[in-house]
Formats: structure tokens, sequence, C-alpha cells
């Protein structure tokens, strides 16, 4: 298991059920930001198989997903989760549900262009009923995701998108959990806003692009700063 500490994060290369199982038994994070596999069955014929390393079905999603989210939802006070609107129901019952609206559509299911993407909500709100309380839904924020792209990531999320869930869930100065890091979007929203952030990516590739992502924002808000 690689472990780099970059700022106010700690990234860990490894399987994310491997890496929390780890933890002491009294180990626990304010929020939780996970963008997991969708369950599409993405493989060779859709170009995706330069990243993935499994069967993106739902089997997958229900055998080592669901366990790793279960765990989250154990060791955190609030989490949110896209889950992909296919295999929604495979996860557990949230306590809220959202929605990410984008106008432009992303994907496409049997009933044509899928525009409204499932959010899913667990434990409590930290902003409910305080100045700032904010919506549980949004639109749009889908401004460019050309970086993770360029690097051959199947499934980035936009960096405002990213950077609105960071802020939905937690607040400043509180510790932040990816445990599907990917490129390091979230960790790069943490570092902007004023978290800790804990990711861990199970793709060496990914693992060290998110590791210069996060550096170079943490470099960025030291000069501003």
């Amino acid at each position: 298991m690689q472990i780099e500490r970059i700022g106010d994060a700690t990234l860990y290369c490894g399987d994310c059920s491997d890496v929390m199982d780890s933890f002491p038994d009294c180990f626990a994070v304010d929020s939780v930001v996970a963008d997991p596999p969708y369950g599409v069955d993405l493989g060779p014929s859709s170009g995706h198989d330069r990243y993935l390393g499994f069967s993106d079905n739902r089997d997958y999603i229900e055998s080592c997903v669901v366990p790793a989210i279960k765990k989250c939802i154990s060791i955190s006070s609030a989490m949110v989760v896209t889950p992909g609107n296919k295999n929604a129901w495979a996860y557990p019952e949230p306590d809220d549900i959202g929605g990410w609206y984008n106008s432009a559509g992303v994907g496409c299911g049997p009933w044509g262009f899928i525009l409204n993407h499932l959010i899913l909500f667990y434990g409590k709100d930290p902003h409910a009923r305080k100045k700032g309380w904010m919506a549980s839904s949004v639109e749009a924020l889908n401004d460019s995701v050309a970086y993770e792209k360029a690097m051959g990531h199947p499934c980035p999320k936009p960096e405002k998108f990213t950077k609105w869930m960071v802020g939905k869930v937690s607040l400043e100065g509180q510790i932040v959990l990816d445990p599907f890091m990917g490129s390091g979007t979230t960790g790069v929203a943490c570092a902007n806003l004023g978290r800790k952030f804990i990711g861990i990516e199970l793709e060496q590739k990914y693992f060290d692009i998110a590791c210069e992502r996060i550096e170079a924002a943490y470099a960025q808000g030291r000069l501003f700063a």
C-alpha cells in the first residue's frame, strides 16, 4: 500500500476496502464524497478497458462497491454518493435523494439521453437549518473535464460539480474521505475549500495523477495566500 501526504491530504493507493480495514477501530471522518463505478458493463468495445481492472457490472457493484459504501456510512456523519441511475437501487436506502441536472445530456439510457443524475445522501446535512443551507439538487456546473479526459479517465466529474458536493456535505476544516478518488478532483476541491482530505484509489496511474493535481492545488493556494 502506497501512502502520500500532501498538505492536508493523505492519499492511499490500494483497494478501498483493504485500506479502510487497516484504519483503527475508532477511526472516523466528518463526511464522505463518493463517485463509485456505475455498473454499466463497460468493456473493451467501449474503449474503457485501458482503465478498468474489473468487470463493471451490477455483480461488482453489489459484491465490492456496496460493502465499501456501507463501511463509509458507518465511519462518517454525512455522505454524498453519485451512484449512476442504472444501479442506484443496489445501494443502501438513503436518508434523502437529490439530483444533478445537466441539460447537455451525459450518457444515454434505454429511454433516451440522461439529463438528471441521482444523488444519494446519508446522515445529517451539516448546513441544515443554519445560515447557508443549500438545496439538495443542482443544475449545470458542467465545466470542462478536458484534463481528466486527456489522461484517459473513463468517467471524470466536473470540478464545479465536485466542489458543490464537497461544500454540501462538509464544513470548513472538516475531514472529507473519497474512497474512489480517481484522478483526484475531490482532493482538489478540498484543497480549494479548506477541507482536510483522505483519498483512496486502486489504479496506480490515476493515483499518480491525483497526487500531481492535489499538489498543484496546494501550491496555487499557497501562492494566492
